[in-house]
C-alpha cells in the first residue's frame, strides 16, 4: 500500500461513487422490464478484489449489505484463477449470496487491470417472473424456496462478453417472461463490464493501479475511525426496538421483530436473537439486508453524507439466532421478505434513535405489491409486476409523506399511468391519497392512498400487504392497514387485509390497492394550527377528525374558511 494525500482520497472516492452512479442509469435506461425501467428495483455497487464494498451510489441500501455476500457466493463456487476478463456471474440463492428473495438476481463480474484482478462490479435487480406456483413468482403459499422459482447457485452466466448459451437455456425454460428476465440482466452485465470496468480501467490509468487500490484501503479505514470516535460520545448501554407481525400462514399468530443496540465504548452490536421463530411461509429475511439497514440507520444517526462502504459495514457487530425470522434455516422461503422490511427499519430505528439521543421516529406503514398475469390461451402473455410504498414514518420534527416510504428499506418508484395502460391490459380509474389514513400525531404519519385497476382481459392476482399496524410513538397514533379491494362498493366486493395469492380475475373486474399508512408521533394535540389546517385544505384530514383528534374548533376552521 502507498499513501495517498487526503484530496486525492476524496477525488478518487468521489470518482467510485460515480462510477456506481453511471451504472445506475445506464441500467435504467436499457432494462427491459417496468420493474427496472419504471420502478428502479435495482441498485450497483463496486467492490475490491476481496469482495469489500468501495463504491455505492443507491437508495435501495439494505443492497450494500448484501453485495459483499454476493461475492463471497461467487467465490464459494468458484476461484479467482477460474475468472478471466469478460466474464459474470449470476445468483438467486438467498442462502449462497446476499440477495434477499429468488426474484433478485445479482449479476457479478470480475474486473482486470494488466491481467490482474483488480475489483467487483456488481448489480442486483428484481426479476418479473423466474416460474413457481404464481405469475411473478410470489407466493404466499410457498413453503421453501423451491415453491419460489428457479434456484440459481452462483453460475458462469457470460464468458468474453457472450451470454452462455447452455445458463441462457435455463432462464428461457423457467420463466413466464424470459425475454425480460434476460433482457434485464443483459442489461446488468452490459453496464458493469462497459461502464464499471471500463471507467475503473480509466481512473487506474490516471492515478495508477497501486494509489486506486490503496485509497480503496484508505476510505474504509477513515469511516470506521470516524464512526468509532462518534459512538464513544454514545452513552454505553441496552437500546432496545420490538414490534409484532402477523403470520402469513396462521394469521392467530404473532412474530416477534426485536434488537438490542449493546453500546460499549467504540464498539455497538446490534442483537436481533430475541426474534421469534422463522415462519413456514414466505415473510422471512436473511441477515445481509438487516446489515445494510442497520449500517444506514448508524450514519443517519451521525452524519448521513459519511460514505457507505467496508468502513461503515465494519463498525456494527451481529447477533442474530438460527433458526429466527431474520436467520431462517434453508430451505426457508423468502419470497416476501420485503412486507417485513418497514418493520425491521422501525425497530433499529427505534433503538438506534435511543441509543443516540436523536428525536424519536414512528414506524412506516408496510410495502404493497401487486402482480397480474395474463390467463387464457388466447391472451397476450405478459407480467405486470408493481411495487407500492406505503406512508412513511413521522419523527420529531417532520410529517410523513404517502407513498414515498422514505428510509433505510428502499424506496421504488410509480410506474406511470401511460405506461401501465400502455404496456399491460388494465386501465387505471383512480389514484387518490386518502383523508384520515396516516396517524395523527403532532407530526402526522404519511397517509393512505388507493389505485384502482380496470382489468380488460382474465388474470391472476397475487400481492397485497401484510397485516401490521405501524405504530405511533410519543403519544402518537397508529397508521391505518392496507388492503386488496376486489370490486369494491358491489355486491361481489372482497377485501383482503393480507397478502393474497393467484386470485382469479375476470374481464370488467376492478382491484383496488389501499397502502398502509404511517405512524404520527406525539400528541395530535400539540399539533400547529396552521399544519392542521393545510391538511384539511389538502385532503388529507378531514374537518371531522380535525376537531375530534387535533382539537380545532369549528370557529377556527371556519376563519380559515373551511367551514365544519
Amino acid at each position: 500500500m502507498v499513501d495517498v494525500d487526503v484530496i486525492t482520497q476524496e477525488v478518487i472516492g468521489a470518482r467510485l461513487n460515480g462510477i456506481v452512479s453511471e451504472m445506475q442509469v445506464a441500467i435504467f435506461r436499457t432494462g427491459f422490464s417496468t420493474i427496472i425501467r419504471e420502478t428502479h428495483d435495482f441498485s450497483c455497487a463496486l467492490l475490491d478484489w476481496q469482495g469489500r464494498l468501495v463504491g455505492s451510489h443507491s437508495s435501495v441500501v439494505g443492497h450494500n449489505g448484501a453485495y459483499p455476500y454476493c461475492v463471497a457466493g461467487v467465490l464459494e463456487f468458484y476461484d479467482y484463477e477460474d475468472m478471466k476478463e469478460g466474464d459474470s456471474f449470476v445468483i438467486n440463492s438467498a442462502y449462497h449470496s446476499g440477495v434477499p428473495h429468488p426474484m433478485d438476481i445479482v449479476v457479478v463480474t470480475p474486473i482486470f487491470y494488466e491481467g490482474s484482478l483488480v475489483a467487483f462490479c456488481a448489480s442486483i435487480g428484481h426479476k418479473s417472473d423466474i416460474g413457481g406456483l404464481a405469475p411473478g413468482s410470489r407466493v404466499t403459499l410457498a413453503r421453501d424456496v423451491y415453491g419460489e422459482g428457479l434456484q440459481i447457485l452462483p453460475v458462469r452466466f457470460q464468458r468474453d462478453y457472450q451470454i452462455i448459451k447452455e445458463t441462457e437455456q435455463f432462464f428461457r425454460g423457467n420463466s413466464r417472461s424470459p425475454h425480460l428476465v434476460l433482457g434485464d440482466l443483459t442489461a446488468q452485465a452490459g453496464a458493469l463490464w462497459s461502464i464499471g470496468g471500463e471507467r475503473l480501467i480509466a481512473l487506474m490509468d490516471q492515478f495508477g493501479k497501486e494509489v486506486v487500490e490503496s485509497t480503496f484501503d484508505l476510505l474504509g479505514k477513515r469511516t470506521e475511525q470516524r464512526l468509532r470516535r462518534e459512538l464513544e460520545e454514545w452513552p454505553d448501554g441496552v437500546f432496545e426496538g420490538e414490534t409484532f407481525i402477523r403470520d402469513v400462514v396462521d394469521s392467530s399468530r404473532t412474530i416477534r421483530l426485536h434488537v438490542a443496540a449493546i453500546k460499549e465504548g467504540d464498539r455497538l452490536i446490534m442483537d436481533f436473537s430475541a426474534t421469534g421463530d422463522q415462519s413456514e411461509g414466505p415473510v422471512n429475511i436473511r441477515p445481509p439486508f438487516l446489515r445494510g439497514i442497520s449500517t444506514s440507520s448508524l450514519t443517519a444517526m451521525v452524519d448521513p453524507s459519511i460514505p457507505n462502504n467496508w468502513g461503515s459495514q465494519g463498525v456494527i457487530d451481529y447477533r442474530f439466532r438460527s433458526g429466527s425470522l431474520v436467520d431462517p434455516i434453508y430451505p426457508g422461503p423468502t419470497g416476501f421478505y420485503s412486507k417485513n422490511l418497514r418493520a425491521i427499519e422501525g425497530i433499529v430505528n427505534r433503538a438506534m434513535t435511543k441509543a443516540s439521543g436523536r428525536p424519536a421516529v414512528s414506524f412506516g406503514g408496510t410495502q404493497s405489491s401487486m402482480v397480474l398475469g395474463s390467463r387464457g390461451a388466447s391472451a397476450r402473455p405478459y407480467v405486470q409486476y408493481e411495487i407500492f410504498n406505503p406512508g412513511s414514518y413521522a419523527f420529531e420534527g417532520g410529517d410523513g409523506w404517502p407513498g414515498t416510504g422514505h428510509g433505510f428499506s428502499g424506496s421504488s418508484r410509480f410506474t406511470s399511468i401511460e405506461i401501465l395502460e400502455a404496456e399491460f391490459d388494465v386501465r387505471l380509474l383512480q389514484f387518490a391519497v386518502t383523508p384520515d389514513t396516516g396517524g395523527a400525531g403532532k407530526f402526522r404519519g404519511g397517509s393512505s392512498y388507493r389505485r384502482d385497476y380496470l382489468l380488460k382481459g382474465s388474470a391472476k392476482f397475487t400481492g397485497g400487504a401484510d397485516r401490521r399496524v405501524a405504530q405511533g410513538t410519543e403519544g402518537g397514533m397508529d397508521g391505518v392497514v392496507g388492503a386488496v379491494v376486489i370490486n369494491p362498493g358491489t355486491p361481489q366486493e372482497q377485501r383482503h387485509e393480507t397478502m393474497v395469492s393467484s386470485v382469479e380475475l375476470a374481464p370488467g373486474d376492478v382491484v383496488r390497492i389501499e397502502a398502509p399508512a404511517g405512524g404520527g408521533v406525539g400528541d395530535p394535540k400539540e399539533r400547529e394550527r396552521e399544519r392542521v389546517i393545510h391538511d384539511v385544505e389538502d385532503g388529507i384530514v378531514s374537518s371531522q377528525n380535525a376537531i375530534d383528534l387535533y382539537g380545532m374548533s369549528q370557529r377556527e376552521l371556519q376563519e380559515a374558511g373551511l367551514g365544519a
